[in-house]
C-alpha cells in the first residue's frame, strides 16, 4: 500500500517524522511531497515547488500517484497521524469506494450551510447544470484512493476547479487559513460524484478512541 503525505514546511515536517517508522516497519511505500526533500532521506519525495501552497495539491499528490502507479494510495494529513489506530497500520482492508474521515461539523451536505464563500464555485456548477445540494461536506484529514478506470478525468476535473478554490479562499473573507484553495472537500465531493466514483466513510475501527470528536469541532471555511 502506497501511502501519500504532503509536508510543505518546518512544522509540518516535524509533525510526520515520528510516525513514519511504523508504517515502514508494515511494509508501507511512503512518497513524500515536500519543499524540504533533504529533510526524509531514503524515501521518495516529491518536491513542492511553489511559494504558497494550495490545499488542492493535499489531493491532486494521491490522485496522480493513483493514476502512475495503478495502485490503491492514502492519504494521511500532517496534523492527523495522532487518530490512526495500529488495525489501519497493520490491517487496513482495500475497497473499491474512496474512504473519507467525515463530514464538516456544520452540515453533512454543501446544502446545510451557508453558500456565500463558496459563490463562485456554485456559479460554475450553475453554468454547467450541475445539481450540487447533495454534495458531502468532506473533511480533508484522512483518504483512500483506490485504482479506478477513470482516474484521469478524475484529476482533470479536480485541475479544472482548483483555480476558482484558490481564487474564492483570496476574495472572500477568511480568518484561518493561511494558503490558498481551503474548503478542497468539497472539490473533492464534486470531482468524484461528477464522475461516479463511490465514497464512503471509513470504519471506525481505524482511528483510536475519541477521534470521531474531532469531526465537532467548529470548522472555518
Amino acid at each position: 500500500m502506497i501511502l501519500a503525505i504532503v509536508a510543505v514546511g518546518t512544522k509540518y515536517v516535524q509533525k510526520v517524522t515520528p510516525h513514519l517508522s511504523k508504517f515502514l516497519e508494515k511494509g508501507w511505500e511512503i512518497k513524500i511531497l515536500t519543499d524540504k526533500p533533504n529533510l526524509f532521506l531514503n524515501l521518495e519525495t516529491h518536491k513542492y515547488p511553489n511559494k504558497i501552497f494550495s490545499y488542492l495539491d493535499k489531493l491532486l499528490f494521491p490522485l496522480k500517484l493513483v493514476e502512475e502507479s495503478k495502485e490503491s494510495v492514502m492519504y494521511i494529513d500532517a496534523d492527523c497521524f495522532d487518530l490512526i489506530s495500529d488495525e489501519l497500520i497493520s490491517n487496513f482492508k482495500p475497497t473499491k469506494e474512496v474512504l473519507y474521515f467525515g463530514n464538516w461539523p456544520e452540515g453533512k451536505n454543501i446544502s446545510d450551510i451557508d453558500l456565500e464563500y463558496f459563490q463562485p464555485f456554485i456559479n460554475y456548477l450553475n453554468n454547467n447544470q450541475f445539481d450540487y445540494k447533495k454534495l458531502p461536506l468532506i473533511i480533508e484529514y484522512l483518504h483512500y484512493f483506490p485504482y479506478f478506470e477513470n482516474i484521469s478525468n478524475v484529476i482533470y476535473d479536480l485541475e479544472k476547479v482548483k483555480p476558482i478554490f484558490e481564487y474564492q479562499s483570496i476574495i472572500q473573507k477568511t480568518y484561518y487559513y493561511p494558503n490558498v484553495g481551503n474548503g478542497e472537500g468539497v472539490a473533492l465531493a464534486y470531482t468524484l460524484s461528477k464522475n461516479n466514483i463511490p465514497m464512503n466513510l471509513f470504519p471506525s475501527k481505524y482511528f483510536l478512541e475519541g477521534s470521531e470528536g474531532l469531526t465537532t469541532v467548529t470548522k472555518i471555511i
